[in-house]
């Protein structure tokens, strides 16, 4: 059986767009889900169930894995080079950490990520506002799917204009998506998706607990709640 690769603790605001793997359910209603939005390769019609899944205890894992990864000390480097570039390479190590602003997200052009082969990456993301548009992204050496940009402190995050080879978990944003391609994870409290495509292709890194921090909280495996494409948590 297909998994539900797009899943809401409330409603689904789907418009212009695709989902290439998986099933849509949330737990309120599909009311916004407009037929101009397609499942490709699903087993199931999208359907509604209140019973979908644990949001409750979700969405506090979501939180304490945000905040926690938000703290883990950088591993690797960031530089700018003047003209748009702004490339994170990792230091050889597993899991690679990097830390980057809302400002220097905005400002590039090209986002370049470079790690080991299977090397789990995080890419904390400093700043309560951040709206990137217009840029490339590309990884290098390890693959998407084991890619996390982490927007722990955003209240809103707004994408358009890219095609982002990673996921992204923003448990206490808004989040509007517009014309992008995004392969795995989108997490956020409320989302709208517009001209957009997800690949489905699931986060499979996790961060392990020994890495240092800035202060300490316990830590759990992304594979036990990054379990979905889209989660939107409930207000």
């Amino acid at each position: 059986m297909s998994v539900d690769s797009m899943a809401s603790g409330r409603a689904i605001w789907a418009a212009n767009g695709v989902l290439s793997n998986g099933n849509i359910v949330a737990e309120l209603h599909l009311n916004h889900l407009e037929s101009t939005f397609h499942i490709a390769n699903g087993t199931q019609e999208p359907r509604v169930d209140d019973d979908a899944w644990d949001h409750e205890a979700m969405s506090a894992a979501l939180f304490m894995n945000s905040a926690t990864y938000g703290a883990m000390m950088p591993t690797g480097s960031v530089t700018e080079d003047g003209f748009g570039n702004l490339n994170l390479i990792g230091s050889g190590v597993n899991p690679e950490i990097f830390l980057v602003t809302d400002n220097q997200l905005e400002a590039a052009s090209h986002i370049s990520v470079t790690a080991d082969p299977e090397a789990n990456v995080l890419i904390n993301v400093e700043g309560g506002r951040v709206s990137p548009s217009n840029f490339g992204f590309e990884v290098h050496g390890t693959t998407g799917n084991r890619v996390l940009i982490n927007m722990f402190e955003a209240w809103e995050i707004d994408f358009s204009q890219t095609s982002l080879n990673a996921s992204i978990l923003a448990p206490d944003s808004g989040a509007y998506i517009s014309n992008i391609s995004v392969s795995g994870n989108i997490v956020a409290r409320w989302i709208e998706l517009s001209n957009m495509s997800a690949t489905g292709d699931l986060l499979i890194g996790s961060i392990p607990s020994t890495n240092d921090f800035t202060y300490s909280l316990p830590m759990q495996a992304l594979g036990d709640t990054l379990r979905h494409n889209l989660v939107v948590l409930p207000i």
